[in-house]
This record gives C-alpha cells, structure tokens and sequence, in this order.
C-alpha cells in the first residue's frame, strides 16, 4: 500500500499531511488535482455500471464496491 501512497504523491495526486492524531503516520490527502481525477473516474463508473452489472452476479458487484470504497477511504 505505501507504493501506490508514494506513487500518487510523486505524481502530484496526493500529498502527504501531519497527521495530529498519530505523529509518526502522516495523512494522504488528495490534492486538486486528485481529487478531480477521483470524481472524474466516480461518473465514469456510474456511467459503465449498467452496462457492466449485466454480466456481473450480485457477489460480484459487492466485492467490487467493498474494494472501491476501501481504496477511497484510503486516499
């Protein structure tokens, strides 16, 4: 996981923040930019859902979602 932090850091995505909570672990906070490549890539999803829950089981699309809300909760 510290790769893709360092990844998007390097490539001005995200930066890292202090953190008051936990000193020696620094925040990843999205920047601008990130951000809207975030929401960017958000309403091309919606807009793919459709076509893509029709060949995908319901167990799917739950396990899909678990890992895209884990992975924003991390940025």
């Amino acid at each position: 996981m510290q790769r893709v932090a360092d990844a998007l850091v390097e490539s001005k995505l995200a930066s890292y923040q202090p953190n008051p909570d936990h000193r020696r672990s620094p925040r990843l906070v999205l920047t601008a930019e990130g951000e809207a490549k975030r929401k960017a890539l958000e309403r091309a999803v919606i807009e793919l859902a459709p076509d893509v829950s029709d060949d995908l089981d319901e167990e799917d699309l739950e396990t899909t979602l678990h890992v895209l809300r884990a992975l924003r909760a991390l940025l």
